[in-house]
Formats: structure tokens, sequence, C-alpha cells
């Protein structure tokens, strides 16, 4: 899991680093970041959720 958080986070820093214009990224708009949040926390919500529905009926006993 953390190395999943570090590659995700180098992925998101290097649009804003000194590399981004050698490698041609360009920052996201922050609405990006608003919408991509948003799904997130909708996702990890929806799929807590459909774990709990699971477990609660077919087993875990």
């Amino acid at each position: 899991m953390l190395t999943t958080l570090v590659i995700m986070l180098t992925g998101a820093w290097l649009p804003y680093s000194p590399l981004a214009s050698m490698l041609g990224l360009v920052p996201l708009p922050a609405a990006y970041w608003l919408w991509i949040g948003s799904f997130l926390i909708m996702y990890s919500v929806l799929a807590h959720k459909v774990k709990r529905w699971f477990f609660n009926k077919f087993g875990g006993d």
C-alpha cells in the first residue's frame, strides 16, 4: 500500500516538478483534483457498503 501511495504522489507531483517541461507534462486544472477526489471518496464509500452487504448476506460466521 505504501508503494502504491508513493507512486501515486510521484505521478501527481511530476506535472509541477522541474522535469515537467522535459517530459511534456502540464499541470491539471484545480477542478480535476476536486472531481477525482469526489470520485475516490464515493468509490470508497460504495465499496465499503457492498463489502458489508456481502459479508452480512453470505457468511463470515
